[in-house]
């Protein structure tokens, strides 16, 4: 018999029993199978709570080799947790879901059983799904996620990845994808030809709002750099500027490039384009003759100077989150930056009450602000 804690069940007459029995390995007889619930093996206190009161079955303090193994479904959303280190012990888990919660990493790498993950609304950079190759359903909306790889995951049916920072999303590998959710992303195109999506519905196939970045010269940009292989013969209708070949050209830098894009599976998607210009500034010296080139990137349609260009009339700028005060600037008075951040482009009905935002009304010409100072 391999060590490890094993159940008995005795049986006299009509009435059974059981108990447990760990056997000890011979030739380490001092460690003990199973993991000690403690802040070595779970640092987070409310993560190592959880398991000690739903999985601790006769409250040692440890968890047996069985208390794990018996371990399908971990439901963690809305716990307040930050870490969760320790999942790598759940071998058999199928089912986690942690959304709702302070999470900055998440390593399910040792969980190759894992069918389904709901890990939204946290503060993910990262997510390596590349050792979970049964991954059936994943949702991981509303993160800080910039990259996601699923060429190893074969078996998924559906992707919610929705209000990420995404500027590419390869699906080629998933042939037996059916629902996708990327919408609120920097996009710039995606390709479904090998998917089997067929339909935009609320919950088929959401692919709006993506709005990708690109540094122009001279009004001028290479739309074959665009990520995940862009194809400019599949985009049409244009606005704002003009295709030749590969070169994109911007007719108002101040303004957003929007074009259709044909996805394959008789889906076409509109994507925007928001320019930015790279300028190069040379300062000159005389004494000694030095030349100081520096080269800066500036947000053209949002955000570009550190003051406000005074318009024709008053302004105000409102500063939330939710039911505090709005703060009420002066023209060309200089914006404190380290109370608030920008979200979206202006707000409106897709804003979240717990999330500052500004809007600008009553503009009577282009108001900016250094999109350098906003953190995101």
């Amino acid at each position: 018999t391999k060590p490890g804690t094993y159940t008995i069940y005795v049986k006299w007459h009509d009435a059974v029993d059981s108990f447990e029995v760990t056997v000890i390995d011979p030739d380490n007889p001092t460690a003990i199978p199973g993991v000690e619930i403690n802040e070595t093996n779970f640092p987070d206190p409310v993560f190592r709570q959880h398991l000690a009161k739903n999985f601790d079955k006769n409250t040692d303090g440890r968890l047996s080799d069985k208390e794990i193994a018996d371990v399908t479904v971990l439901y963690l959303d809305e716990l307040g947790i930050s870490d969760l280190t320790g999942m790598q012990h759940f071998e058999n888990l199928q089912t986690l879901s942690c959304s709702y919660n302070n999470l900055s990493q998440l390593d399910i790498s040792e969980n190759k059983a894992l069918t389904h993950l709901y890990c939204s609304y946290n503060n993910l950079t990262t997510l390596d799904t590349s050792n979970n190759i049964l991954l059936f359903a994943l949702d991981c909306h509303n993160n800080k996620l910039t990259k996601l790889d699923f060429s190893n995951n074969p078996e998924l049916e559906g992707v919610w990845c929705c209000d990420n920072q995404l500027t590419s999303l390869d699906v080629s590998h998933n042939t037996l994808l059916s629902d996708l959710a990327c919408s609120n992303n920097q996009l710039a195109s995606i390709d479904l030809s090998n998917t089997i999506c067929k339909e935009i519905s609320d919950w088929g196939l959401l692919l709006y709002g993506n709005k990708h970045r690109i540094k122009i010269t001279d009004n001028t940009f290479d739309l074959s750099t665009l990520p995940t292989n862009f194809d400019v013969t599949k985009a049409s209708d244009w606005t704002n500027a003009t295709v030749k070949g590969n070169i994109l050209t911007v007719e108002d830098i101040t303004k957003e490039v929007t074009y259709k894009y044909d996805c394959g599976k008789k889906q076409t998607v509109t994507f925007t384009l928001i320019p930015q210009i790279e300028e190069t500034l040379v300062e000159t010296t005389t004494a000694p003759k030095t030349t100081t080139t520096t080269t800066t990137t500036t947000t053209t349609a949002m955000f570009t100077t550190t003051t406000f260009a005074p318009p024709s009339y008053s302004w105000h700028l409102n500063v939330y989150p939710y039911n505090e005060a709005d703060t009420i600037y002066e023209i060309g008075e200089e914006l404190d930056y380290s109370t608030i951040c920008v979200y979206g482009y202006g707000g409106g009905e897709d804003f979240h009450a717990d999330i500052p935002y500004i809007s600008l009304a009553n503009c009577g010409s282009l108001v900016t602000v250094d999109a350098s100072e906003f953190d995101n």
